[in-house]
């Protein structure tokens, strides 16, 4: 298991897993932030060690280390290791390598985390599979390594280390930005993957958009309607259009897409919450039904 099998994403799911187990791995972060990846690890049947950052343990037999902290890349013990060809990941990397499902991650404001929430509203409702959501924290931009999202969403306020999100996206990927952010056209030249843009405001050549009091869709070169947007409250229209274009990115039906968040809108918070069923995995929420 190489830093460049990771990467590539060659090797996830089971295949990275039964690569660790009897084999010796360390968390090297601060404390409290440690236990997540440590879970996961002994899941595997690794043998596993935490140490502190400014640890000066010899880290060059192991098959693995995880930082929690982006400091913690810099410590002279991990960079030996890497050095030495231990691939060392940061904790959203492990989370996403564990899993062979679909990522998304969203970030930008307090947009992400109702963005987050209406994403895996409709996952849970529309989809069998398991789901990846990721609304990552700063320490986690900064320390990850090889995580490649299916789609990323970069909303206004989003951290400028976000851009790091679509670091190893491929053209199969995608980049969701908001059209009335200024900011988002320099962001959008260096992607990789196809880039579908929102608008609250105002009709898209491609991309997700409210016009004329309705939700809708270009991608293909057509335009699907997705429901009124009436109901939506205006704070909530931004995140509401980037949950839409996950859900359309993944391929689920604009009708029923549409159907979902009726509902979602039209009845308490408490209910429309009752059917997410989150599992958590450090700072990362994998949504499952």
């Amino acid at each position: 298991m190489t830093q460049l099998e990771l990467v590539d994403g060659v090797v996830r799911g089971a295949p990275f897993l039964q690569s660790l187990t009897g084999r010796s791995t360390t968390v090297v972060g601060l404390a409290g932030e440690t236990p997540a990846a440590e879970r996961i690890l002994h899941a595997a049947g690794a043998r596993v060690r935490v140490e502190p950052v400014a640890t000066r343990a010899d880290l060059t037999g192991d098959a693995l280390v995880v930082v929690t902290v982006a400091t913690a890349l810099r410590a002279p013990a991990v960079v030996v290791a890497r050095d030495a060809g231990v691939p060392v990941l940061g904790d959203l990397d492990l989370a996403w390598l564990v899993t062979e499902s679909d990522a998304f991650a969203l970030t930008g404001g307090s947009s992400a985390g109702a963005a987050s929430h209406l994403a895996a509203a409709l996952a849970a409702a529309l989809v069998d599979d398991r789901a990846l959501l990721v609304e990552p924290t700063v320490d986690q931009l900064a320390a990850v390594q090889v995580f490649r999202p299916r789609v990323a969403v970069i909303l206004p306020g989003a951290e400028p280390l976000a851009v790091r999100l679509i670091a190893h996206q491929t053209a199969r990927d995608c980049l969701v930005l908001s059209d009335d952010d200024p900011g988002a056209r320099a962001v959008a030249r260096a992607a990789r993957g196809h880039v579908v843009w929102l608008s609250a405001a105002h009709a898209l050549d491609r991309g997700v958009y409210i016009a004329r009091g309705r939700i809708a869709a270009r991608l293909n070169g057509h335009v699907e309607e997705i429901c009124p947007a009436a109901g939506i409250p205006a704070a909530q229209r931004e995140a509401t259009l980037a949950a839409v274009a996950c859900a359309l990115w993944t391929g689920l039906d604009p009708e029923l897409i549409g159907q979902v968040l009726v509902r979602r809108f039209a009845i308490e918070r408490t209910e429309s919450d009752s059917f997410l069923k989150p599992v958590m995995l450090g700072r990362v929420t994998s949504w499952v039904r």
